[in-house]
């Protein structure tokens, strides 16, 4: 087929323009790529000027009282400007040089060179938290460093449990709250050393030098576990604190005595012993073999020796008659109920001196309580004569 001379100009014109369109087309791609390269050198220009943090703020760990310091170093500030605030609470305490926070303990100072350092003196509660140091650029950037604040332990009474009073076989269960900064570890511990039972009495219970946790359990208590028990708290701030309890076990007197039966020389002295324990404290008293309470004075001479909850009562009496021989009995009385005890006082012969010997002189024993000798083999069958056991122990006495 053969074109006409019409037809084959126009397609000579239309494979021109194509050719300009496209040449047109790259021109203006190629200065699009142009720009966006010459935007993206512009942006890391902007970042190159702009400041930068020198190295991480840090944290600080200090106890209540003392003083501390975060250093914030930054790098190519120029106009830029520094600022910190604290994050929790939002609340702005310095801007560059400039103190805007009411809280006197705040201050600022700068090196001249990087680093703007704020300033914490006497360390309280409340300043516990995370600071920040902010550079006013678009968008801010920031960076935080913590305070950690330490609180010694403190023992709060109003939570913790005060002196207890029980009846002995009672259970008790004592309390002890403490605050601080780390939580402070609370133990507890008696006062005099001694072992604490836990878990029963002391014949069956468990025996603990101490018990860790805020809560000790006396179990069925008994007269052993009266005392005063320390409740201590303790952290890694110094120093501990104790709180002391002291429980208080009652129960009603008992008497015992070691010598039911005494011997005396007439003429001598004789002291009279009673063991007593009981809590609380008792009255105690002697009566003598007519039933008459007996009086201090120049023929008795009475006296108490205590501890804790033991009692030791004492009669001495002078120059023994053969009025006073009989039954003493010592009674002891206190909330809880009352108990007695009787010793006898018996009289003894002087024993006459051994033949051959003259009359012996030098110091006399006025006491001579009763024992029985060991039966002989040949004795073993028939009650021991009392007088002879007497002249017997006097003799070695002698």
């Amino acid at each position: 087929m053969q074109l006409s001379a019409g037809r084959v100009t126009l397609l000579l014109a239309l494979h021109s323009a194509l050719r300009a369109a496209a040449v047109a087309a790259r021109a203006e791609h190629n200065e699009i790529e142009y720009n966006a390269v010459d935007n993206d050198l512009a942006v890391a220009e902007d970042e190159m000027s702009l400041p930068s943090f020198v190295k991480w703020i840090g944290n600080v760990t200090a106890p209540v009282g003392k003083d501390v310091t975060l250093h914030c170093s930054v790098h190519n500030l120029g106009k830029y400007r520094v600022g910190w605030m604290k994050s929790d609470t939002r609340t702005i305490l310095t801007v560059y040089d400039l103190v805007v926070t009411n809280n006197p303990r705040i201050s600022i100072s700068h090196d001249l060179q990087h680093t703007w350092s704020i300033h914490i003196r006497q360390l309280k509660k409340s300043d516990h938290g995370c600071y920040m140091c902010q550079l006013n650029t678009k968008p801010m950037r920031s960076q935080m460093g913590c305070v950690d604040v330490q609180v010694p332990p403190d023992i709060v009474s109003s939570e913790s449990s005060s002196d207890r009073s029980l009846a002995e076989g009672d259970s008790a269960r004592l309390t002890c709250t403490a605050r601080g900064y780390p939580p402070p570890t609370i133990t507890w511990r008696r006062e005099d050393g001694q072992p604490i039972y836990v878990l029963g009495d002391f014949r069956n219970g468990q025996k603990v030098r101490q018990v860790t946790g805020s809560t000790l359990n006396l179990t069925r208590a008994t007269r052993r576990q009266m005392g005063a028990y320390l409740c201590i708290a303790r952290n890694d701030v110094p120093p501990a604190i104790s709180k002391r309890i002291f429980v208080y076990v009652n129960f009603r007197p008992e008497i015992e005595v070691q010598q039911q039966l005494l011997g005396i020389i007439l003429g001598g002295d004789v002291t009279l012993d009673c063991h007593v324990e009981a809590f609380p404290n008792t009255v105690n008293y002697w009566l003598n073999q007519r039933d008459e309470i007996l009086l201090g004075g120049q023929k008795y001479s009475l006296s108490e020796q205590k501890r804790g909850y033991r009692v030791i009562m004492r009669l001495r009496i002078m120059r023994v008659s053969r009025a006073d021989i009989g039954v003493y009995r010592c009674f002891a009385s206190n909330s809880m109920g009352t108990s007695e005890a009787s010793i006898r006082l018996h009289h003894m012969q002087r024993p006459p001196a051994p033949a051959g010997h003259g009359r012996q002189t030098g110091a006399r024993h006025t006491e001579a309580p009763i024992t029985a000798p060991t039966p002989s083999s040949a004795a073993s069958r028939r009650p021991a004569d009392l007088t002879t056991a007497l002249l017997v122990v006097l003799t070695r006495w002698r």
